[in-house]
């Protein structure tokens, strides 16, 4: 291959200095490579134009700067390169502090490019080819007769639509045109929409199919602003706080409702470092999306007619599936619950006949160490399992949740969350939360600290009214971890305000009536502590909020608004 950027060890260094001065003066070229895919290495031979013979005889390894303006010499190579296969490339790398154009002959025609200007970074700019392109060589001419170009290598390698920077290197390839500010941060990108746009044409979707991965690096945690805008004058904003470090950011183009041309970052202390042209064809892992896109993902953009599977933007050790209906969810989850949660047989394997009447959950969260002993328990008593159990098994082991041993499965990190396509709307979203905050537990000891000392500083009577409560939902009560992990996702489901009016005003009162045992022990609750259920959200949300940057009743890290 040629010459790689991010940790890649580099097969050639080249070097070839070319400063870019006023008036019509003459600099010498160090010789330098073109080195092709196969990592053959091919030299170059001059061709200074017609200024340059007049002024001077001996023009090898020069370049001329004459009326405002300067060239390089034409760089020929010694053999004309055919490219032979798709996805290849032509690339230079650099340093430059003036604006270039790279002039390559293509198929006997010379085609301008703009390469791209950082002072101070390493650039590889890699141009697309076509199958059957003939490379004769290439010229790099500036408008400014001032400057300074240092070109450290040439050849073909892979095709690369977007940008990358790391380490005082930047790799960039076709779509990506970073706007540097005066500070040298990149906080606005040019896209070459038409990648996408390619893509979606090549299918049957009647909604643009692929995301944007957008790549910031921050020295402090902050709120931040990005601003999409598309050709056709619509615009997207999205809102969120940026935690200190690298991080990345996937925006999907159903979501925002188009193809974006344009990106800003509005942040005090973040900068763009890389962005990232990606299609759902290619992609067969599990899609990386934060909540709010979730719900708003396109079903008929999902993979699978029974569900599509993503992972948590946020946690990214926990998988979601969106399932079409409850029948498909029972089936690849209903045992699971019985087996894990319910009161009375947990840890029993029920079959088929003993469930059909039951219910489970209208959505579904279980971590790495309880699925791990659901499967090994199957094995041990050679139990068959529903197909669709096997898939979720086989895909879990995939994902890396559970690793399988020869007879049993193990935990490996995290868990999964499940919703369905069934629900109304409105809760969708509020079982979304819920079963996020199992799995921001699953996988955050601090918040799980938290939870417990929350539970531990209640009352005998707190207490008593959740034990109750969590009964009357059919969880085991007895199960102090299944309780203060309910609490915790019970109490933050609804944001701070909306705690006590879920309850008090909603709740409770279907609580009495259809479990009139419970009368005495929320009457007393109510009696002691009528704030009871916002003090105890308050004392969470502050966590959530801190930790995560997110809020009770609302667990997406990304808020969009659409114009």
């Amino acid at each position: 291959m040629g010459y790689r950027i991010h940790g890649i060890t580099k097969t050639v260094i080249f070097a070839a200095i070319i400063a870019l001065l006023s008036g019509c003066v003459h600099n010498s070229v160090a010789d330098f490579h073109f080195l092709q895919y196969s990592g053959r290495k091919m030299s170059f031979s001059e061709e200074p134009g017609v200024s340059w013979k007049k002024n001077r005889e001996d023009h090898a390894g020069l370049l001329v700067s004459c009326e405002g303006g300067a060239s390089t010499p034409f760089y020929r190579l010694d053999e004309t390169v055919n490219v032979e296969k798709p996805g290849r490339a032509f690339f230079i790398v650099y340093y430059s502090d003036t604006p270039l154009q790279l002039n390559i002959q293509i198929n006997r025609t010379e085609r301008s490019f703009p390469m791209p200007v950082m002072p101070g970074k390493e650039i590889e700019f890699r141009v697309p080819l076509n199958p059957s392109d003939s490379l004769d060589g290439f010229r790099i001419s500036a408008d400014s007769s001032t400057g300074m170009l240092d070109i450290l290598g040439t050849g073909i390698d892979d095709y690369y639509p977007g940008m990358s920077i790391g380490n005082g290197q930047v790799l960039i390839g076709r779509g990506a045109e970073p706007i540097v500010g005066r500070d040298g941060k990149i906080q606005e990108l040019i896209l070459d929409d038409s990648i996408a746009w390619a893509a979606y044409m090549e299918t049957k979707n009647t909604v643009p199919e692929g995301f944007l991965r957008l790549r910031l690096e921050s020295t402090g945690k902050a709120p931040a602003e990005l601003m999409f805008f598309s050709r056709d004058n619509l615009s997207s904003r999205v809102d969120f706080t940026h935690s200190a470090g690298k991080g990345y950011y996937d925006f999907h183009y159903s979501v925002l409702g188009f193809v974006p041309d344009r990106v800003q970052l509005k942040a005090v202390d973040a900068r763009i470092t890389g962005v990232d042209f990606l299609s759902m064809k290619s992609h067969s892992g599990p899609v990386d999306i934060d909540f709010s896109s979730l719900l708003m993902y396109p079903r008929e953009l999902w993979r699978n007619s029974d569900y599509e599977l993503f992972r948590w933007s946020l946690a990214p050790d926990i998988l979601v599936f969106d399932f079409a209906d409850y029948k498909v969810q029972s089936a690849f989850l209903k045992r699971m619950a019985f087996f894990v949660e319910k009161e009375g047989v947990r840890g029993t394997l029920l079959q088929n006949e003993v469930l059909e009447p039951l219910h489970g959950w209208n959505a579904h969260d279980y971590r790495a160490e309880d699925i791990a002993r659901f499967f090994t328990a199957a094995l041990n008593e050679r139990f068959t399992l529903n197909p669709e159990e096997e898939k979720l098994a086989s895909l879990l082991v995939e994902n890396k949740i559970i690793i399988r041993n020869d007879e049993a499965y193990a935990p490996v990190s995290g868990g999964f969350l499940s919703i369905t396509r069934e629900s109304p709307d409105y809760l969708r979203h509020l079982f979304l939360t819920h079963e996020g905050c199992h799995g921001l537990f699953f996988t955050d000891s601090g918040l799980r600290e938290a939870s417990q000392a929350l539970w531990d500083g209640f009352t005998p009577v707190e207490q008593s009214f959740w034990k109750t409560f969590f009964s009357w939902k059919g969880y085991d009560s007895e199960d102090e971890y299944l309780v203060v992990n309910e609490l915790q996702a019970y109490l933050l489901q609804q944001s701070v305000a909306g705690a006590a009016p879920y309850y008090i005003d909603y709740t409770l009162p279907r609580m009495m009536e259809v479990y009139p045992a419970s009368k005495a022990v929320v009457n007393a609750l109510l009696a002691e502590n009528p704030q009871h259920f916002t003090d105890a959200a308050g004392v969470l949300d502050y966590y959530l909020s801190d930790r995560w940057g997110v809020q009770a009743g609302n667990l997406s890290h990304l808020v969009f608004s659409h114009n």
